[in-house]
């Protein structure tokens, strides 16, 4: 119940956040300071809060605030593009998530040795391609490579699909943290840990199923 509680805080936070990102467009575009900014504080209280139970309370929140102001903004502009689109991707995302712990309490699905092992190499592998596609698109945003994957709907739909998959499968890893926790009797400042890496989680299953479905909409 605690980290449901503290989860729901983080999202509601998140979702605040990104109204007052959509409101004030201006913090974010044509600033790039305040962006990297934000984005660093993302990825920094993201990664803090994993790791230091200390730190996990403050880190979630600064992680809810900084991901809300940037997703608020991208979402209100896949928006336009695409009506309807938000609730789709809420809609689809929440789906994903009741229907992973429904296997997960059923034992359909357990975070074995192998499958944590498994989960751990393919998040390697996900984070290395994307920082070599992001320094490559920094360096040269036309280069063949990057010009030739926006151009292929195709590709960008089996990527994104992989992708979300492995998101996926992640809430059998969050939910088995949150089963160690509760039966090991760990203190309640734990929870703030927890919450933050189903936070981190559920806003990767959002963030590529607004792909998915942005990406059929422009090839209808």
């Amino acid at each position: 119940k605690g980290v449901a509680g503290k989860t729901f805080l983080l999202l509601g936070i998140a979702v605040l956040s990104g109204f007052i990102s959509v409101m004030y467009p201006q913090i974010l575009l044509g600033n790039p300071i305040t962006y990297v900014v934000i984005v660093l504080g993302a990825v920094i209280s993201g990664l803090v809060g994993q790791l230091s139970v200390r730190s996990a309370k403050v880190c979630s929140i600064i992680y809810a605030i900084c991901e809300g102001m940037m997703l608020g903004l991208v979402s209100f502009l896949f928006e336009a593009m695409v009506q309807g689109i938000i609730l789709t991707a809420v809609l689809i995302t929440a789906t994903i998530f009741g229907v992973m712990l429904f296997l997960y309490s059923s034992n359909v699905l357990r975070a074995t040795r192998g499958f944590v092992k498994f989960m751990t190499g393919v998040g390697l592998t996900i984070l290395i391609i994307s920082l070599v596609y992001f320094i490559s698109s920094l360096i040269n945003p036309t280069n063949a490579l990057i010009v030739a994957l926006e151009n292929n709907p195709g590709l960008l739909l089996l990527i994104s699909g992989l992708v979300l998959l492995y998101g996926a499968f992640m809430l059998i890893l969050d939910f088995e943290q949150v089963k160690s926790m509760v039966y090991g009797g760990f203190d309640k400042r734990y929870e703030w840990m927890a919450s933050l890496g189903l936070m981190i989680t559920i806003i990767w299953i959002y963030v590529e199923v607004l792909r998915i479905v942005a990406i059929f909409a422009n090839r209808d």
